[in-house]
């Protein structure tokens, strides 16, 4: 069973725009220190290319498993262990 938590909500509230700010939103949520920039780069790029575009309202009803994997990563990275 998944999480009950609706993260393409969470965007949405947040008036994200690109895969850009939503790494950087979640990185800010999730973490307590910020992400590497080579870390942060390569979630952006997981991102566009799991969505297919940058423009996440563009992705709106299909973004939700892309969004999953995206903390999934986040909450593997060595960032998420130091909080």
């Amino acid at each position: 069973m998944t999480a009950g938590v609706n993260l393409t909500a969470m965007v949405r509230a947040s008036r994200l725009r690109t895969t850009a700010e939503v790494v950087d939103a979640f990185g800010r949520r999730f973490l307590r220190v910020p992400l590497d920039a080579d870390v942060r780069a390569r979630f952006i790029g997981f991102l566009n290319g799991e969505l297919g575009t940058t423009d996440v309202a563009q992705a709106e009803t299909y973004m939700e498993d892309a969004l999953r994997m995206l903390v999934h990563l986040i909450m593997s990275a060595p960032e998420y262990q130091l909080g």
